[in-house]
């Protein structure tokens, strides 16, 4: 095209190369940036250095790309259309373009780029249609924990065309972090679950989907369904993630965090490491390697202070307590009730889920800290049995020494541990039980609503201020 100035011109063709060049340079970073540098030995993108600080490295290559004197030269042929004169609606669409991989450059930081939100702000403004620039304001504003504003343009970049699985995913994160009550935080994550699941299927081989979906999976547990399937599903939508390419930190904290729900200390120690290695600035996963370890020679310290004859005093105990239950009941239900059942020690009781079975323990020691979730128990049976018991949801001050607990359905794992105490090949072997708060009773109670834990406190699970690319 000729602009009736003939030192100015624009050449559609070297437009076209030049944006596919410079996207294809943001996304090769964006690629380094959430998941090839946490990869041994991959190299950085051509011209990134190979050392220093990461983010003052992006925000440089940022400068670099938005400096570029072909974005000026563009810029100014497309101010040569008159508003009435044919083709300027094109150069709207090429300004917020350019608008765009400007805005893209400088969002490439870990952290929030108050430039990068006003270019993308002017290429929606220009071209509302233009769904990159949505989905890349809505990451914007997800590092500035504008949420709602990220929720905005995640929607709008759904709602200009077909589906695209950018923005599903988008939604399927910022979701989790609304609501100002506890029912719509659980329609939200139930939303959440629905946009991550439409993600996967609009592209079975994306493994930053399958990732975001193990995500959902992991958090709908905890806040909706207490599903042990979902936990299930959860671990094999991370290993369907890592199959596809996705290697960062946060895949393998959370699935670390999914494998200690489920009492695989041993794994769980491992990944935690695998994360903390990745990532060595991170202190969480360090931190969650250490309480573990922690945790779990406690609990052998306390179950090994109990000698046969303390552990048959405490079943004793236990027993009385639970003939004086039973009576109470019996009473209550009056003449012609049916017997009470016999009371199931740990022996009755599978690896696993444990669907429709009871188990009636007296906690022993409590090993938790008083913020720590989820909490830390030793717990002794009918017959003198010791297990560990972790209990998820509830709040430290509801359990005391003495306590008698009923399980319902629990879940349980045959422990195998060779890492407490850190640095020692020390093995450790205990039966470990796992409930949360709609499995448990305290007394013959079930816990109140006042005596729930925080449930953000509880899944820790992370998704970090990229990972919808």
């Amino acid at each position: 095209m000729m602009t009736d100035d003939a030192t100015v011109t624009f050449q559609q063709d070297e437009f076209d190369a030049f944006a596919k060049e410079a996207s294809a340079r943001v996304e090769s970073l964006e690629r380094f940036r959430d998941n090839d540098r946490f990869v041994q030995g991959a190299k950085p993108p051509a011209g990134l250095p190979t050392s220093g600080d990461l983010d003052v490295l992006l925000k440089q290559e940022a400068a670099k790309l938005a400096s570029d004197t072909r974005i000026d030269k563009f810029m100014q042929a497309c101010f040569y259309y008159h508003a009435d004169e044919k083709g300027s609606a094109d150069m709207l669409k090429v300004r917020a373009l350019l608008h765009c991989l400007v805005g893209r450059a400088h969002n490439l930081t870990l952290t929030y780029s108050p430039v990068a939100e006003e270019n993308l702000e002017k290429a929606v403004k220009l071209d509302p249609s233009l769904v990159e620039g949505w989905n890349a304001l809505g990451e914007c504003c997800w590092k500035k924990a504008d949420y709602n504003a990220s929720k905005f343009c995640f929607e709008n970049g759904l709602n200009m065309g077909k589906q695209n699985k950018v923005s599903l995913r988008g939604l399927a994160m910022v979701l989790r972090q609304l609501g100002k009550d506890e029912a719509e935080k659980q329609a939200n994550h139930k939303q959440s679950l629905i946009f991550a699941k439409q993600a996967v299927a609009l592209d079975m081989d994306d493994g930053q989907s399958w990732y975001l979906y193990g995500n959902s999976l992991l958090t709908s547990f905890f806040v909706n369904t207490f599903d042990y399937s979902d936990l299930n599903n959860a671990m094999k939508a991370y290993q369907k993630a890592e199959a596809k390419g996705v290697n960062n930190p946060d895949l393998h904290f959370n699935r670390a965090s999914l494998l200690k729900y489920q009492g695989d200390f041993e794994q769980a120690a491992n990944e935690f490491l695998v994360a903390a290695n990745m990532d060595q600035l991170w202190e969480m996963p360090r931190a969650e390697f250490g309480s573990i370890c922690a945790r779990v020679t406690e609990i052998n310290n306390a179950t090994a202070r109990l000698n046969g004859k303390k552990k048959l005093q405490l079943a004793s105990v236990l027993q009385a307590a639970i003939r004086r239950m039973q009576a109470q009941q019996s009473a209550a239900l009056g003449a012609g009730a049916p017997p009470p059942p016999v009371p199931l020690d740990l022996s009755a009781l599978a690896e696993g889920h444990n669907e429709d079975k009871r188990l009636l323990a007296r906690v022993t020691a409590i090993t938790s800290e008083p913020n720590e979730t989820p909490l830390w128990l030793v717990v002794i049976d009918v017959k003198g049995n010791c297990a560990a018991l972790l209990v998820y949801n509830v709040a430290y001050s509801v359990f005391h020494k003495g306590d008698i607990v009923e399980l319902c359905e629990p879940l349980l794992r045959h422990v195998t541990f060779t890492k407490a105490g850190h640095n020692n090949n020390q093995m450790v072997h205990f039966t470990c039980l796992v409930v949360d708060h709609t499995r448990v009773a305290i007394n013959g109670a079930a816990p109140t609503s006042a005596q729930l834990a925080g449930v953000s406190a509880t899944t820790q699970s992370v998704d970090s201020a990229t990972s919808t690319k």
